[in-house]
């Protein structure tokens, strides 16, 4: 992943992540409202989603950026992804465990859109430059 955010870039590769949740949402959410769903459309549908954005989305918590802290050492460079994801993962399922599986699964979607579309405005790319160069830009 570290390979693909290097050269793709840390803001297509994040947006891509949550534009590609949404058909296999779909893919669950469509059956399931029909009362068609299987256990293999289940399965599969779960775990493109999982593939799609814990591997696309999640790998970029991991990975330095410099979209929030100044600082020049790369291991301790933050984004602002880092601080709402794990704070939020819980009241997040709880919360779909409150609204039920069609309803949850429709806000997946709507979130998965609205993050896309917030991650490709505010995400600051520093594809190819090296630390001290992206903290320029965005320090600027």
């Amino acid at each position: 992943m570290s390979f693909v955010v290097d050269k793709v870039g840390r803001k297509i590769t994040g947006t891509l992540g949550f534009i590609l949740t949404i058909p296999p949402a779909l893919l669950f959410l469509i059956p399931y409202v029909l009362h068609i769903i299987t256990i293999p459309i289940a399965i599969l549908a779960i775990g493109l989603i999982y593939f799609f954005n814990v591997g696309l989305v999640g790998t970029l918590m991991y990975i330095p950026s410099v979209e929030l802290t100044r600082s020049r050492i790369r291991g301790t460079t933050i984004g602002w992804d880092k601080l709402f994801a794990f704070g939020l993962a819980l009241p997040a399922l709880t919360l779909y465990a409150y609204l039920g599986l069609e309803y949850a699964f429709l806000l997946v979607i709507l979130l998965s859109a609205i993050f896309a579309v917030g991650t490709y405005i505010f995400s600051i790319d520093v594809t190819g430059k090296s630390l001290e160069e992206a903290a320029k830009i965005s320090e600027g």
